[in-house]
């Protein structure tokens, strides 16, 4: 008789470090916008990577609030070591601390993975005309 596999632990839930639970009480009284966004990018994160990719637009866009609000956040939360971030072109990838917040098994939190969930709106977008495509032909056998 073959057992059903066993679903993977952590799929739905974004674990966070009791250690930090006062730091992140202390981020709220001082800029809470800063801990609406730091919440807004762990919503957003990847299944096993902390990172967010998508650009201030986005994020203005997606929050509803202004770009000088959106960089203040951001500076916040990298002075505090929240958040680190890595410029790609005109987008920024965000990498949440991962001692604070993780959605893959703790043994595996100490890898270095390169992927992240990239957030683009329609506004981010270049419109492409489909005429301007090429057609590929496919074969089917």
């Amino acid at each position: 008789m073959a057992f059903p596999a066993e679903a993977p632990s952590n799929v739905n839930f974004t674990q966070f470090s009791n250690a930090y639970l006062p730091a992140w009480r202390a981020l709220i009284r001082k800029n809470p916008i800063a801990a609406e966004l730091l919440m807004f990018l762990i919503e957003h994160m990847g299944k096993q990577h902390n990172v967010v990719m998508l650009s201030q637009a986005t994020m203005m866009e997606l929050t509803g609030r202004s770009r000088s609000t959106i960089s203040r956040a951001i500076k916040t939360l990298r002075e505090d070591n929240w958040i680190d971030v890595v410029q790609v072109g005109k987008a920024s990838a965000y990498a949440v601390n991962e001692r604070i917040a993780w959605r893959t098994h703790a043994n595996q939190r100490k890898y270095a993975y390169f992927s992240a969930s990239i957030v683009a709106t329609s506004t981010d977008q270049v419109e492409i005309k489909k005429s301007q495509l090429k057609h590929i032909p496919v074969i089917d056998d």
